[in-house]
């Protein structure tokens, strides 16, 4: 992993309210924010995808 790695890039997403409470409500079930739920969800996808 290099440095850029490490960085994080602002990033606007637009969603419909249903969809944003569903992901509001997973995160909080793991005890961590939608961002950070949105990219665990993300980063599994492509580690799925990449298999």
């Amino acid at each position: 992993m290099t440095t850029d790695d490490k960085v994080k890039v602002p990033f606007t997403l637009r969603m419909k309210k249903d969809l944003s409470d569903r992901i509001q409500y997973e995160a909080n079930q793991l005890g961590i924010s939608k961002a950070a739920y949105i990219n665990m969800v993300l980063h599994q996808s492509f580690r799925t995808k990449n298999k």
